[in-house]
């Protein structure tokens, strides 16, 4: 049996951050944008709310990176005691169900499956550390070979870039995927798959 639906649920309105779609994460049995901003006006929160969400492309780990409120109906506006009354978390879950689709484009039904969706979802983990599955590897070590084919001065910052993560997570990730076999082996401090022996010429 599904969870009782927020109140402000049909007060969401979710934004992609991307054009035309930003890349879809995989959550449960659901789809969502892997960035969105989403604005929130209920008369049941106290002020009106304004977010950014980003999603985790193997842990399903959520980050909000901008939580914004704003209140223009009365005099005193935005107030302590009106955002210690926000219940944040409870806001970004239902952000992310009212983005979430299933395969075939259908949004989340909220008779029964909800919990499912919400339960695969970690809230305000944003250092959480991605799981090194083969589907995470293979895409890291595309990115880094598309890199290296277009003669880039350095694959392994593509690669930080391209998840949005620091070099040295990068870096760890292109030598996984070496040791996996998805990249061909180089010699230290030379970037491509260069497959060779120590003390050997082009």
């Amino acid at each position: 049996m599904g969870e009782k639906r927020e109140p402000w649920a049909d007060g969401v309105k979710v934004t992609y951050l991307s054009d035309p779609r930003p890349p879809v994460v995989q959550v449960g049995r659901f789809h969502v944008p892997g960035r969105m901003t989403a604005s929130i006006q209920h008369a049941s929160l106290p002020v009106t709310v304004e977010l950014a969400l980003e999603v985790d492309y193997t842990t399903r780990a959520v980050r909000c990176w901008r939580f914004n409120c704003t209140e223009t109906s009365t005099p005193k506006g935005v107030t302590g005691e009106k955002l210690r009354k926000l219940p944040v978390e409870r806001i970004i879950r239902s952000v992310l169900a009212a983005a979430a689709e299933d395969v075939q484009g259908w949004s989340l039904d909220w008779t029964n499956s909800e919990a499912d969706f919400l339960q695969a979802v970690t809230i305000g983990n944003p250092a959480a550390r991605r799981a090194m599955t083969p589907e995470h590897l293979t895409e890291v070590a595309r990115v880094y070979r598309k890199a290296v084919a277009s003669r880039l001065p350095a694959p392994v910052q593509e690669v930080a870039d391209h998840f949005g993560r620091p070099r040295s997570t990068a870096a760890r990730w292109v030598q996984k995927a070496r040791a996996q076999g998805l990249l061909g082996k180089t010699n230290r401090g030379r970037a491509g798959e260069h497959n060779m022996k120590q003390g050997s010429r082009r």
